[in-house]
């Protein structure tokens, strides 16, 4: 009942134009301001160790440059670095509608160059008096290794996702619970403690999960059409979403009064999540042999530094 009242007055009313972002050039490097509380941080930590500091902060930088670099490639909008206390980096962009081989392209093209240098450092090493060029090959390897681990939200991870099972939400919310149980037992088991604030996150992204697939089956009864971009979301539409937003999700109710069509003060957060909620889904444009392929190189560049280590340490 509660329903259909909610859809005779949709129909009835007359909606405000939606609001748009500001649309300003931005800076893309301004997220390296984030870099100083990284390196308080960091430095406070491990008792301000300068080469272990500078290893582990060129390392990162090195990972994240990987993934804005492809996607400026690949003509993404908005690329920016940020540099995330305790846990490492991100790199973040925006593209309407990225293709499934883009994605993957992107996700693998920050630890595979990390993993080359690395390893050609510690095949041909060279020796300078102010650093440890074997000891940051083994850094460069580790670190980059590790975050092609199949664990959310690790890029290891998210490659496993975007290539088997983007559309399966059943399967993605399965290996979620799968990669919180693994980090949480990983940081625990070898004392990396700072390691949690990752299963915190995964947490996090699982509530938003459900409470969005909850929010998208509730406008698919309103037949809202949710696989368009919000430049294509019409102005009813618009205000129909923010309303079931305001409604359902405990975040957005001290922004939105549902039924009350004015644009609030912080208008920006409710367009960001709109704008990820209506993202359009990735062009599948990878075979079952680029589907094959891009596994091969996953676990390629996961066995390389392990068979050359064999190699070294029997010879």
């Amino acid at each position: 009942m509660e329903q259909d009242q909610l859809n005779d007055l949709s129909e009835e009313k007359n909606y405000p134009p939606k609001p748009e972002l500001n649309t300003e050039a931005r800076n893309p490097w301004k997220n390296l301001i984030s870099l100083l509380p990284f390196l308080l941080l960091f430095g406070m930590i491990y008792k301000w160790d300068i080469e272990l500091l500078s290893m582990i902060t060129g390392i990162i930088l090195i990972h994240e440059l990987g993934h804005a670099i492809a996607m400026k490639i690949f003509h993404y909008h908005d690329v920016s670095i940020l540099f995330i206390p305790l846990l490492g980096g991100a790199a973040t962009g925006e593209k309407l509608e990225p293709s499934q081989k883009e994605e993957c392209i992107v996700l693998l093209s920050g630890p595979l160059p990390g993993i080359i240098l690395g390893t050609l450092l510690w095949i041909f090493p060279i020796e300078f008096e102010w650093m440890n060029t074997n000891k940051l090959a083994i850094y460069l390897v580790v670190i980059n290794v590790f975050n092609l681990l199949p664990i959310l939200p690790l890029d290891g991870g998210r490659l496993l996702k975007n290539l088997y099972f983007e559309k399966n939400d059943t399967i993605t919310r399965i290996f979620l619970f799968l990669s919180l149980g693994a980090l949480v037992y990983y940081s625990i088991y070898t004392a990396s403690y700072t390691l949690l604030i990752l299963p915190f996150f995964l947490v996090l992204q699982l509530i938003n999960h459900f409470q969005s697939l909850k929010l998208k089956q509730q406008l698919s009864a309103c037949d809202v059409h949710i696989e368009q971009t919000f430049e294509q979301l019409s102005d009813k539409d618009y205000w129909i979403i923010r309303d079931e937003m305001g409604s359902r999700i405990a975040h957005f109710k001290n922004i939105i009064t549902p039924g009350n069509h004015e644009v609030s003060e912080r208008e920006e957060v409710v367009i960001n999540y709109m704008r990820n909620l209506l993202r359009k889904p990735q062009r599948e444009d990878l075979n079952p042999f680029g589907l094959l392929g891009f596994t091969i190189v996953w676990l390629a560049f996961i066995a390389l530094p392990i068979v050359l280590y064999i190699i070294r340490t029997s010879n």
